[in-house]
C-alpha cells in the first residue's frame, strides 16, 4: 500500500506465467468441427461435456470453444459448468 495515495499494486501473477503450447491437433480438431457442425450445433455439442470433470470432457470443452471462436491462444482452460451469455 502506497502511503500517499492509499492505493495498493498487486502485481500481476497470472499474465507472466509463461503460456504452454497445445498438442499439434487441438487446432486440427478444432478446425474439423468448426466445417463439420454449425456454430448452433457446436453450442449443442459443449452442453454434453459442459458438466463432466473428466480429462476428455475438459478436452472437449477446449476444442469446442476453440471451434467457436474467432482466435484463441493455447494453454486455455474451460472449467465445468461455464457457458455462454451470448452465443
Amino acid at each position: 500500500m502506497d502511503d500517499r495515495t492509499g492505493v495498493r499494486v498487486v502485481k500481476a501473477v497470472h499474465g507472466l506465467a509463461s503460456a504452454t503450447g497445445d498438442p499439434a491437433y487441438i487446432s486440427g480438431f478444432a478446425a474439423e468441427l468448426r466445417e463439420q457442425y454449425s456454430r448452433d450445433s457446436l453450442l449443442e455439442l459443449y452442453g454434453r461435456f459442459a458438466q463432466g470433470c473428466g480429462a476428455f470432457d475438459r478436452l472437449m470443452r477446449r476444442v469446442i470453444v476453440r471451434a467457436l471462436a474467432r482466435a484463441c491462444g493455447d494453454g486455455l482452460t474451460v472449467e465445468p459448468g461455464v457457458g455462454f451469455k451470448h452465443p
